[in-house]
């Protein structure tokens, strides 16, 4: 092989020369072609996937709790503001925002995180959908029951029943003045300023929850009983027409005892305020389920966002390995070659040219030259031998 490599012709040598250099260099660029093209997949994949769907992700995440929030403003103040706020927040935030998830979940890697987020869309449509019928019934009578039961049939029944009494009383003042008469009097008085107080009391009840009003309407209620009682014992004072208000009075009173016991036992109740219950035990739990979940697959893009940025840093140190050490093979072996086809060339040269001198003074007493190889320069060392040679013999 040696010598196939010495007899090759100068021509050949800086061929073969070049083309190694090529080929090296050649190698090179395909290996930095083929890290750079792993590169771009990591970095196509961090820009376009795993960045945006963490921006997606964060902007679903504020959505949820944006138009959480916004309720709560339409809840608190009634403003219609809040409302447009809240529908904005869904149109422009939460549905886009699922929307470019969807179909970022096309190319996830981690299938827990593909699972999650089927879940969340789930709780979505649910979390709307309990919004919007928090939203429809804040603000109606229909959310607190309690305050259209008292206002809407307990209040005018008070009034129809303190109407009965005064006419009672207004009977009674009519009729002749006697100790019992008076007595009379007194017990229809204090009867209606009991009946007024509960209605006072039950409303102060539902407007604060302070249970000190609870307990004041408990014990109206049992010296309202006491004061029936005792006015029902002196029903044989009454006259024909009074004693018809009184019995209508006992049916309107009765109703109205219901009508705020039920009223009472409404504000106790955790269903009291419809849309805060629905809030509490609805939306707000199932906001936070989602908040966790969406939080859930951020930590695992985020790692895997944290990876690809690493397997990208990791392809760059390769790369630069790789070149410095193309950079320093090739080097050496290009030095090698070149120094060697160097030497192959110029030493046979120099001592055919010193030769060459040597018999141009006159000398004959030259040593023949080595002939190392059959190329252009071994002949030329054989034809300068045989010139020196017949140079002797014509000597």
């Amino acid at each position: 092989m040696i010598k196939k490599l010495r007899d090759l012709s100068v021509g050949n040598k800086i061929n073969l020369g070049f083309s190694i250099n090529t080929i090296i260099l050649a190698g090179a660029i395909i290996a930095v072609i083929i890290l750079l093209k792993k590169f771009n997949v990591i970095l196509d994949r961090v820009i376009h996937h795993r960045m945006v769907t963490v921006q997606k992700t964060h902007k679903l995440l504020n959505g949820v709790n944006e138009s959480l929030a916004a309720l709560r403003g339409w809840m608190l103040l009634g403003e219609e503001k809040f409302k447009k706020e809240r529908h904005h927040v869904w149109k422009e935030e939460i549905i886009p925002s699922e929307d470019n998830l969807e179909k970022l979940s096309m190319d996830w890697t981690d299938s827990n995180n593909i699972k999650l987020f089927q879940a969340v869309k789930d709780d979505l449509l649910k979390f709307k959908k309990y919004q919007q019928e928090i939203e429809d019934i804040v603000n109606t009578s229909e959310n607190l029951p309690a305050h259209k039961i008292l206002f809407e049939k307990a209040a005018p029944l008070a009034k129809e029943s303190i109407a009965n009494i005064n006419e009672i009383t207004s009977l009674e003042l009519s009729l002749k003045a006697t100790p019992e008469r008076k007595a009379l009097l007194v017990k229809l008085g204090n009867l209606e300023v009991t009946f007024s107080q509960i209605l006072s009391t039950v409303e102060s009840y539902l407007l604060s929850g302070d249970i000190n009003y609870k307990k004041r309407y408990d014990s109206l209620i049992t010296t309202n009983d006491e004061r029936l009682a005792d006015l029902g014992s002196k029903i044989a004072l009454f006259s024909t027409k009074q004693l018809a208000h009184f019995q209508i009075f006992e049916i309107q009173r009765t109703r109205f005892k219901a009508l705020t016991t039920e009223t009472i036992n409404l504000r106790e109740s955790p269903e009291w305020n419809k849309a805060n219950f629905y809030l509490a035990s609805k939306a707000a739990p199932l906001a936070i389920e989602i908040i966790n979940k969406l939080g859930q697959m951020l930590i695992s893009e985020k790692k895997i966002l944290l990876d690809d940025e690493l397997n990208a840093e990791y392809q760059i140190w390769i790369l630069k390995i790789l070149l410095a050490a193309f950079l320093i093979i090739g080097s050496f072996i290009a030095a090698v070659i070149g120094t060697s086809i160097s030497k192959s060339i110029s030493e046979p040269i120099k001592n055919l040219n010193h030769g060459l001198k040597e018999l141009t003074l006159g000398n004959r007493k030259l040593k023949k030259l080595e002939v190392t190889s059959n190329n252009e320069i071994g002949e030329l060392n054989g034809s300068f031998n045989k010139l020196l040679e017949r140079l002797r013999l014509w000597q």
